[in-house]
């Protein structure tokens, strides 16, 4: 029993007993719900550790954390019952918006989203709701079983107005924050401006303390560095101080492609040549 919880957060036996109860509830809440819906092609799975997540997020607060499963069942199944299509972020997708390290960790072992904001080109308001939840869906199928948390640091070189409004940002943060409770567990911004901080306040007053707490605004003059302190500099991005070793960029057809290579001066944007070496992919459906 004592596997799935954190013993900086479940101390003694009578706890363990107590979360015990709530997860039982929580399934029964759950029961008829697996299978509903989908997530790139696969079921959820509704585990211990997918119920603790809740319970974590509302401070095991058993009222708050099923009002919260339940809603997050309506969302699934009838807002996004087969997940977000590859299809409706293609555009997006290829001009290297987001990208996914596999072996780029965090200093607590939490893989890396970097998203780059300028260069998301919206055309209405889902696309950036349709964009996080296909990027978040694709991550989190690519983790590893025993990894719960991702971590993402955000480029805002060349953000304006036309990438994103505040309204956007506001639904992306509560889409995180509601229905993907306790999966992110820390995010870096950088190369910020007037604009987004000016936004971000804005913002922050609708986030929980929780999720708020988890964005930190690096400082120009000591990017590098404070992020140096966080993750394997040797594997950092040349476009964050030093070299890429591998990644993977979400784009082309229904794959996710894997990047082998060094000494990059840059993410690479254009498209791998699949004709060529077809051994760095999985399909994202499989």
């Amino acid at each position: 029993m004592f596997s799935y919880f954190s013993q900086k957060e479940i101390i003694t036996e009578k706890d363990v007993e107590k979360v015990n109860a709530m997860v039982l509830r929580m399934e029964e809440v759950a029961e008829g719900k697996e299978g509903a819906y989908t997530m790139c092609g696969q079921k959820e799975i509704l585990d211990r550790l997918f119920y603790l997540r809740f319970l974590k997020a509302n401070y095991f607060d058993l009222e708050l954390s099923l009002k919260m499963l339940e809603e997050y069942f309506d969302w699934r199944i009838n807002q996004y019952p087969e997940g977000v299509k590859f299809e409706e972020n293609k555009t997006h997708l290829e001009s290297g918006v987001i990208t996914y390290m596999t072996d780029f960790k965090d200093s607590e072992n939490r893989p890396t989203l970097f998203i780059r904001g300028g260069l998301f080109q919206p055309t209405n308001f889902e696309d950036a709701n349709n964009l996080t939840i296909f990027g978040l869906d694709t991550l989190i199928k690519a983790m590893d079983k025993d990894v719960e948390q991702f971590c993402g640091i955000i480029d805002l070189t060349n953000f304006g107005t036309a990438n994103i409004d505040a309204a956007s940002i506001q639904n992306v943060a509560l889409i995180l924050q509601k229905f993907y409770p306790e999966r992110l567990g820390h995010c870096w911004i950088i190369h910020s401006n007037w604009m987004f901080s000016t936004m971000w306040s804005l913002i922050k007053p609708f986030l929980n303390e929780k999720t708020a707490a988890k964005v930190t605004f690096v400082p120009e003059a000591t990017y590098e560095e404070d992020l140096a302190n966080c993750f394997d500099v040797n594997k950092l991005p040349r476009l964050y101080g030093c070299y890429i070793n591998l990644f993977v960029q979400l784009l082309i057809d229904n794959y996710i492609c894997v990047y082998v290579g060094g000494n990059a001066e840059d993410f690479p944007v254009a498209p791998y040549d699949l004709t060529k070496d077809r051994s760095y992919l999985f399909e994202i459906g499989a």
